[in-house]
């Protein structure tokens, strides 16, 4: 079983939450979309939350893309906040870094991105709000590269953007706009990739650029750009195909030694204490004693998400 600990992170007011209330009901996971609006998505649980419209603390949610089992990380976006985030970076797996297609690259976008490259987690962007006035996709992909340290490679072709009639479509690697910008940025980090591409392009298949991206993306080189709208779903199919085919995940190592990292710690509706389990290897049971920084202690339930 391939497991993905994925992360959401943007600026306040991005979308993430949205985003991630999309990808639960286009897994099949929900029935009904919430909204941050109406205060009713699955990971805005406080009170403060559902009353502000933001997101204050962590929130976890699992659902699956094929045979990928994605742990979705919903995380604070205002900087109030960003100690909430940090302690779940070094967790992730992934991250997709939502950014507005009108605001663009905003103060905690960088603040995000560093962090991610400090911590070596490779990452996609998500270009969110296309559907909105003013919403200026390409504009906002050359931004990435002006003003981030990354590599943005647009994934996407948006139609009518700023309008609730906006289309998205997803480009491919061996087509024209994609392909060549695709092939420059790849052959850079690749001398067998550059030699095709000057000698033999005919060698340069979907499979081989696709294989090439997702080998880059994971060593942090390149950074695709999706376009989308995460309420009303334009865009999201490419984005969910990226999550399980071009995002590196791990192995369950359930037969070896139990090792993991307790990432939050919380109080239950009875007082009791709930703790957040990172577990990368071995099985943890029900009554089960497990080593502690402090010592021993007993497993009395366990929740999974």
């Amino acid at each position: 079983m391939r497991t993905l600990n994925l992360g959401i992170l943007a600026h306040v007011d991005a979308g993430k939450t949205s985003l991630t209330e999309r990808l639960l009901f286009d897994a099949g996971v929900i029935d009904t979309l919430g909204s941050v609006d109406t205060g009713n998505t699955q990971t805005d649980t406080l009170e403060l939350e559902r009353q502000r419209g933001i997101t204050i603390r962590a929130a976890v949610v699992s659902f699956m893309i094929g045979d990928t089992t994605v742990n979705l990380i919903d995380t604070p976006g205002h900087p109030d906040f960003i100690a909430e985030v940090e302690r779940v970076l070094g967790l992730l797996d992934a991250a997709v870094v939502v950014v507005s297609a009108v605001e663009g690259v905003q103060a905690q976008t960088r603040v995000l991105v560093r962090a991610l490259q400090r911590l070596g987690v490779p990452f996609v962007f998500f270009v969110n709000k296309v559907d909105r006035l003013g919403a200026r996709y390409d504009e906002v992909v050359k931004a990435l590269a002006s003003r981030l340290p990354v590599r943005p490679v647009a994934m996407s072709a948006v139609f009518d953007a700023g309008s609730k009639a906006v289309r998205v479509e997803p480009l491919e690697p061996t087509r024209k706009p994609l392909s060549a910008p695709l092939a420059d940025v790849l052959s850079e980090n690749d001398d067998a990739l550059l030699r095709d591409y000057i000698e033999a392009p005919e060698r340069l298949t979907g499979e081989r650029l696709t294989r090439a991206l997702a080998d880059q993306v994971a060593r942090g080189l390149v950074h695709p750009a999706f376009a989308g709208a995460a309420m009303t779903g334009v865009g999201l199919p490419a984005l969910m195909s990226a999550i399980a085919g071009l995002l590196p995940g791990r192995h369950d190592y359930p037969d070896g030694p139990v090792a993991g990292r307790i990432f939050k710690i919380e109080r239950g509706w009875g007082g009791e204490k709930l703790c957040y389990l990172y577990l990368a290897s071995g099985t943890v049971e029900l009554r089960q004693m497990i080593d502690l920084p402090r010592g021993p202690a007993r497993v009395t339930g366990l929740q999974v998400f």
